[in-house]
């Protein structure tokens, strides 16, 4: 389905709790340059503690000449109307993530769609820290890099944004340590303890940044939640409880997994929620909300 296609339709919803008038209507200076693109997921992220009813729009697609999907991640300071003039502007600032999820970051294989990612000035810099990461996951714990992101757009002009899947909370806190996390992991492993019943297969995302000779400070938790009603019902009450999630804000996700699925939408979920933290606090709690056109795997096998 067109991205056009995909905001034809989510402009036309209503979720008053989540999304401002102002913000839905921002989102055609995305779906004036981008609408044409054929993608078959797209995310609407969400802070869900912060009162501003704001989204960062994100979606899948594959470029020509590459076997690899990438990710387009736009954010509302960059698409919205107050700074976004489109008699000027080529381009939308943006996010750039390569999908390695099907595969293995080697780059004497893949260093052509990397370095559409980074760079080629960024990849030579980021080669050798990259390659030792890599070898440090798979031979220690049979991670890998599953995503690779470019954010130059918000000034991260000299790293590259990490993404890895730990299977559960013991090696996530393990690997943390490894990675000689700056801030407070004692704060980490007490939140995502509490969090653990809400995360459907107890497994974790983990993203940071990495520069030549360090990962950043901020990094985030990221987990899947339960499908159910009730359990989602479950886990808002939770993060609404620890001030993890507005009031009004949890209603409307509620809303948003139990709505009819619009025409043209095969599933629409509530994706992963990602828990981010810097040094000794908690920035932010953001819920990722998904649109798609294809049946998950699992139906393809085995139908209702």
């Amino acid at each position: 389905m067109k991205v056009s296609k995909y905001l034809d339709v989510f402009r036309a919803l209503s979720y008053p709790e989540l999304f401002s008038e102002k913000c839905l209507s921002a989102l055609k200076n995305i779906q004036d340059k981008y609408g044409h693109i054929d993608s078959h997921h797209v995310i609407y992220e969400i802070n869900l503690n912060d009162p501003a009813r704001t989204l960062d729009f994100s979606f899948k697609f594959y470029e020509t000449g590459s076997v690899y999907p990438y990710w387009y991640e736009f954010d509302y300071d960059f698409y919205s109307d107050s700074v976004y003039d489109s008699a000027s502007a080529d381009d939308i600032p943006h996010g750039y993530f390569i999908d390695l999820t099907d595969s293995v970051i080697r780059p004497s294989e893949i260093e052509e769609n990397i370095c559409r990612v980074t760079g080629r000035e960024k990849f030579e810099i980021l080669r050798e820290p990259l390659n030792n990461l890599e070898n440090f996951m798979g031979k220690r714990r049979g991670l890998r890099v599953l995503y690779l992101g470019n954010l130059d757009h918000r000034r991260y002009s000299r790293s590259a944004r990490i993404e890895t899947r730990v299977r559960n909370c013991e090696k996530l806190i393990r690997l943390i340590h490894d990675l000689s996390y700056s801030g407070d992991i004692s704060l980490i492993e007490d939140t995502i303890s509490k969090i653990e019943p809400y995360a459907s297969d107890r497994t974790y995302l983990l993203s940071f940044d990495i520069f030549a000779d360090r990962i950043s400070d901020k990094i985030g938790v990221a987990f899947f939640p339960f499908t159910s009603v009730k359990d989602t019902r479950d886990l808002i009450n939770f993060l609404t409880a620890n001030n993890f999630c507005l009031h009004e804000k949890g209603q409307g996700l509620i809303k948003w997994v139990t709505d009819a699925l619009p025409e043209g939408i095969l599933r629409q979920e509530l994706n992963f929620i990602k828990i981010q933290f810097e040094k000794d606090k908690i920035v932010s709690v953001k819920a990722y909300l998904m649109q798609s056109d294809e049946y998950p795997f699992e139906f393809l096998l085995y139908g209702e």
